[in-house]
C-alpha cells in the first residue's frame, strides 16, 4: 500500500495533462475575444459602407 501511494503522489502526467488543457482554454478564448472584437469591427465598417451607397443611391439626380 505505502508503494501505490508513493506512486500515486509522483505521478504527474495528470498534472500535465491539466496544464495542457488550461493552456488550450486560454488560447481558445484570446481567439474568441480577438475574432467578436474582428467581426464588430467589420460589421461597422459594412454598415457605414451601405449607409453611404444607399445615401448616394437616393440623393442621384437622373
Amino acid at each position: 500500500m505505502p508503494a501505490l501511494i508513493t506512486r500515486f503522489i509522483a505521478d504527474d502526467t495528470a498534472a500535465t495533462s491539466i496544464e495542457y488543457a488550461l493552456i488550450a482554454t486560454f488560447i481558445s478564448l484570446a481567439t474568441l475575444i480577438g475574432v467578436t472584437a474582428l467581426a464588430n469591427s467589420v460589421e461597422t465598417n459594412f454598415s457605414s459602407q451601405g449607409e453611404a451607397v444607399h445615401e448616394a443611391w437616393t440623393s442621384r439626380r437622373i
